[in-house]
């Protein structure tokens, strides 16, 4: 269904002739079956499935304020029946057909007001989008032929719960409630692709939003997402009655008017994926066109959709919705220009080939004199204990390493001269040990250590671990251009330090019992092109080396009390085949 073309962005007059001829009840109905949902398939600990979830449950997992940050879920790579088995849908779900797809990742949850906002505000500094009449554009959209959606204006009919005032994209709150966790609205295809871009991800393929809605349930395939073919508000936010007489909206929150979004997650983790908001909330814009002839003709692998059309596909119902439009099957279609209080989207993107799914953050430094510019990405997070124990099995595995009195060697170092690392029987300050069941990591005070950064690792084992990810260590000046930002960072946290803002000086911030006192990766906040750590924590690794010494940077948590050995332009360096407690490494990728 295609939505009326007043939901596009106009001018004044265009807008107010549109709606005065339009009823303000026939704006809207995009009736999409969504695919899949979100069946609350929290499991205990006996293997059952829990009852749905309150908002305010602390087992719920922590959506990350980063968009960068997004939260994945893997969906394996299969075969399954893509339409309507149930036969009481449109005749654009039929034929039910075979599709084999291959494994993807996606958000379990949809993309909030708050994450939108904040790449509206990044890309807005950055010079990339542009606001006219309330609506958004690319700053290469002379036109306007590719609207991104609207900011907040309700004389205009625009429901968006982000405001822009004062140079400033900001989160409405109602109701003496906060919306910033609430799915973004008023989004446009194009706007949605943006977004994807702009954080290197996309929108799901038609057919992988609804194999992920399924939640895996195929025997027999039900209607929505949580093995069922029964809805109920305890299950979804949609409307009763699907706009017939007597309907009611499930407006969990209660809030006194339109748009009935609720929080990303409300209803909890659903189907065997954990996802969440797969039937109801909002509908969600995937990558493909829509074409109502096209399940005859879908290739049966990891099928893209038609290669033209009008109107991009829709799914999932909305808060506005009846129970049909939630179905997992239900398609619907829409302009990509069109932006609506029902519309929204969710995040996909290609499973990594680095099964250590490592954050990078993209870099353009425009370089100094001396110095050339470079462009790549460097690792937001130093590697992890995690991320190394994970190499440590593959590698072992693939026979590239072998152990030699506890310490770990290239298979084909034969006189056992240049260690990678070293487990805790060979140092007890590694928090990795190995056993014949292979490398593990340790927990101390309570705490795991997986997040923890590497220690105890040399140039070699850092190398290493680049290398057989297609990585490489950042040189000097790329460690250190990154670090200084725009020139004005004394530190790698900004101008100033202290233990608020980074781990230096044994300050010990979870209060271990025993050296080596690290701190999760990402304990302190990001600063300057959005890396952690830059300061403090652990010493890095550089490329940069002379005469069997490679040059380290960024200070450590073991230093002086004025984190002097923390600022951007302090040197450290060390033997290739050197390994300390406060010794670890971060990646870039050209």
């Amino acid at each position: 269904m295609t939505l009326p073309d007043h939901k596009m962005c106009k001018s004044p007059d265009e807008q107010d002739r549109l709606m005065n001829h339009t009823p303000w009840i026939c704006l809207f109905k995009i009736t999409i079956c969504m695919l899949f949902g979100c069946l609350l398939l929290m499991a205990n600990t006996s293997g059952q499935t829990m009852a749905a979830v309150a908002w305010t449950d602390p087992n719920m997992p922590i959506i990350a304020s980063d968009p960068a940050d997004m939260v994945f879920v893997k969906i394996p790579s299969g075969t399954f029946e893509m339409g309507d088995h149930s036969g009481d849908g449109s005749s654009d779900e039929q034929p039910v057909h075979t599709v084999t797809l291959d494994g993807f990742e996606i958000s379990p949850y949809e993309t909030t007001n708050s994450q939108y906002a904040a790449y509206l505000n990044t890309a807005l500094a950055e010079g990339l989008i542009r606001i006219e009449l309330d609506c958004l554009y690319a700053i290469s959209d002379s036109n306007g032929s590719e609207p991104y959606g609207v900011v907040h204006c309700p004389d205009r009919g625009y429901n968006s719960q982000i405001e822009y005032t004062q140079g400033q994209f900001t989160v409405l709150s109602r109701d003496d409630l906060s919306l910033a966790d609430h799915p973004v609205v008023e989004v446009t295809w194009y706007g949605a692709q943006a977004f994807c871009r702009y954080y290197g991800y996309r929108l799901p393929t038609e057919a992988e939003w609804e194999n992920a809605a399924r939640g895996g349930y195929h025997s027999p395939y039900r209607r929505y997402p949580w093995d069922s073919n029964e809805i109920d508000c305890s299950q979804a936010n949609f409307q009763l009655g699907g706009g017939a007489i007597g309907s009611t909206y499930c407006n969990p929150l209660n809030l006194t008017h339109k748009p009935y979004t609720s929080p990303v997650g409300y209803y909890g983790l659903q189907g065997n994926y954990g996802l969440c908001d797969m039937a109801g909330n909002v509908c969600e814009w995937c990558q493909d066109w829509r074409s109502r002839d096209y399940y005859p003709f879908s290739p049966g692998d990891n099928p893209t959709g038609p290669e033209e059309g009008i109107s991009r596909i829709i799914r999932s119902g909305s808060w506005e919705d009846g129970d049909s439009a939630c179905c997992v099957s239900n398609r619907a279609g829409t302009s990509p220009q069109t932006h609506y209080r029902t519309t929204g989207f969710r995040v996909c993107r290609n499973v990594s080939n680095d099964p250590c799914d490592m954050v990078f953050v993209t870099i353009e430094d425009p370089g100094v004199t001396g110095h050339e510019g470079f462009s790549g990405q460097m690792s937001k997070y130093e590697v992890t204990h995690g991320q190394y124990c994970h190499y440590l099995n593959t590698a072992l595995a693939d026979g590239l390493i072998q152990v030699v009195q506890e310490r770990v060697y290239a298979a084909g170092d034969m006189d056992y001269s240049e260690p990678y690392f070293d487990t805790i029987a060979h140092s007890p300050y590694s928090q990795i040990y190995y056993d014949p069941n292979g490398f593990h990591v340790r927990q101390r005070d309570g705490y795991g250590m997986k997040n923890h950064p590497v220690v105890m690792v040399s140039w070699h084992g850092a190398t290493s671990f680049a290398e057989y990810y297609g990585y490489r260590l950042p040189t000097e000046w790329e460690w250190q251009a990154v670090a200084d930002y725009d020139g004005s960072f004394t530190y790698g946290c900004g101008t100033t330090i202290d233990p608020n803002r980074a781990n230096y000086h044994s300050a010990n911030p979870l209060g271990l019992s025993d050296k080596p006192y690290t701190s999760p990766v990402g304990h302190y906040p990001a600063c300057g092109y959005g890396l952690c750590d830059l300061a403090g924590n652990v010493w890095e690794w550089t490329s940069s080396c002379s005469d069997n010494i490679a040059y380290l940077r960024g200070g450590a948590w073991y230093g002086y009390a004025t984190g002097s050995h923390c600022q951007v332009t302090e040197r450290g360096g060390g033997n290739l085949s050197k390994t300390e407690r406060d010794i670890g490494f971060r990646v870039y990728c050209d």
